[in-house]
């Protein structure tokens, strides 16, 4: 009781705020729901559980690599777009990802065969 009213013991940054649960619940598109949707994939998807781990050649600030049958993952660490690693709509992106795109600072998963 009283919990809600009690200060942190630590000061926080003003910009916290903007990290907090609440509005984190009301963003989809919030990290709290990508880490929501990327664990219910992990349970529908034996890709994440079972297989090889290959690595993609990929442009430079990008990540890539393929598990299992299919599974696609890059991460694109720059700031700059790239082309997608495969075609296709992602299964789940950490943010907007256009047809045959890669934006920067972005993360996305894919089903496709390789």
């Amino acid at each position: 009781p009283g919990a809600e009213s009690a200060k942190p013991w630590l000061p926080q940054p003003s910009y916290f705020a903007e990290y907090a649960t609440d509005r984190a619940l009301a963003d989809t598109r919030s990290f709290w729901h990508l880490y929501r949707d990327g664990l219910h994939l992990r349970t529908t998807l034996a890709q994440l559980g079972e297989g090889e781990l290959r690595w993609l050649d990929s442009p430079p600030d990008v990540l890539a690599f393929t598990r299992g049958d299919g599974l696609v993952c890059a991460v694109n660490f720059g700031t700059s777009p790239t082309p997608a690693p495969v075609p296709g709509t992602p299964l789940l992106a950490s943010g907007p990802c256009p047809a045959g795109i890669l934006p920067g600072s972005t993360a996305a998963w894919w089903i496709n065969d390789l």
